[in-house]
């Protein structure tokens, strides 16, 4: 049975904070496990700065682990449209365990509620800004159809970019070679990564230096087709709030969306982008 008035919105935790917004009541975040040389970090009202520290001290690959299907099936609700986002299913196992969870919720609750889970195919600021949507469009008295249909159509229009200090956080991580690492620090190479279209991580373009690559990305969002107007972008930071705005206002004085959203990184976004990463997210027409 179809209730188009109560509704949740389950997100794992990486999607991000806002900064300038507030969380609505019906938002409900399961977190990821993040293991740091042993040490476990629990990501729900995270400290970024104590995992930063860590990160910044450790000598092996970050290990995370990504919520049980027990986990989102206690974040459900009965009479209610729950739907779930999650990290791209190419980076992590939270879509399939969502998945799980949906199945054992319907076989138990049968007509007394609904669930839809979305692969954002997308991570950070790309997955905040579909729980975003999923919210603006149930505000509006969409139906749970609808919204279903209009949200996999977002998702399918997401671009989502990253801009790292440098290449040694994705080395130890395993995402390129020690060689590349060590190349990127010589030349003082910063990467612009980006989702490919189905969820998976690649290099999309290189600058000598961070503020170089920030501009040759500010001057990439022009090369996409945007109704501008009617366009949210997010802007993703791990503890680098001067540096998000300044961004923000840099892509305010060149093209005009509705509006910009600056974002506080979640404990996984902080330890994939590490300590001044700059994430950014908008959708195409």
């Amino acid at each position: 049975m179809e209730n188009a008035h109560k509704h949740n919105i389950i997100v794992d935790s990486c999607t991000d904070v806002s900064e300038n917004a507030d969380v609505p009541d019906n938002y409900r975040r399961v977190p990821f496990l993040i293991n740091v040389d042993g040490i476990e970090f629990r990501d729900f009202k995270l400290e970024i700065k104590s995992l930063l520290k860590a990160m910044k001290n450790r000598k092996n690959k970050i290990v995370t682990s990504c919520p049980s299907p027990a986990d989102f099936l206690s974040s459900f609700s009965q009479m209610t449209n729950n739907f779930v986002v999650t990290i791209s299913s190419k980076l992590s196992g939270a879509y399939n365990s969502a998945m799980l969870a949906k199945e054992l919720f319907l076989e138990d609750m049968q007509e007394s509620g609904l669930v839809h889970v979305f692969d954002s195919k997308s991570a950070s600021a790309g997955e905040t800004l579909v729980a975003l949507k999923i919210h603006e469009l149930a505000d509006k008295g969409k139906s749970f159809q609808n919204i279903v249909d209009e949200v996999t159509e977002y998702i399918s229009k997401l671009k989502t970019f990253f801009v790292i200090d440098s290449l040694e956080h994705l080395a130890k991580n395993g995402r390129i070679s020690k060689k590349d690492s060590i190349i990127g620090a010589i030349l003082h190479i910063t990467p612009i990564m980006g989702e490919n279209g189905d969820g998976e991580i690649e290099m999309k373009a290189k600058a000598i230096g961070w503020r170089p690559a920030v501009r040759k990305l500010i001057d990439m969002i022009g090369s996409y087709d945007i109704d501008f107007k009617n366009t949210v972008l997010g802007i993703t930071h791990v503890n680098a709030l001067e540096k998000a705005m300044s961004i923000k206002n840099d892509i305010m004085a060149r093209y005009s969306f509705k509006n910009i959203l600056v974002f506080q990184a979640s404990g996984l976004s902080a330890a994939y982008a590490d300590e001044n990463g700059i994430i950014l997210a908008f959708a195409t027409r």
